[in-house]
């Protein structure tokens, strides 16, 4: 995959598929805090932290966002 960060946003080339997709700041941020290290709701704690956000709403845009993220293939499995 290739990434080209925009003003905070993101497009991901991927090259096996061909497929491109872009991402805003905050599908941006919860990509990249996908880092193996966090589940889903730390980093919810981290969108919380990072945005003004509340608690319930940072839980659903997480769940949204790694459902497409994974549907999309762009989570890797970091075993």
């Amino acid at each position: 995959m290739t990434l080209h960060e925009l003003d905070g946003e993101a497009l991901i080339f991927d090259a096996t598929s061909g497929d491109t997709h872009r991402l805003n700041e905050t599908a941006y941020f919860i990509w990249r805090t996908c880092d193996g290290t966090r589940d889903l709701t730390a980093i919810a704690d981290a969108l919380c932290d990072a945005y003004d956000v509340a608690r319930e709403a940072a839980e659903e845009h997480v769940r949204e966002i790694v459902t497409l993220l994974a549907e999309r293939k762009l989570l890797v499995d970091p075993s």
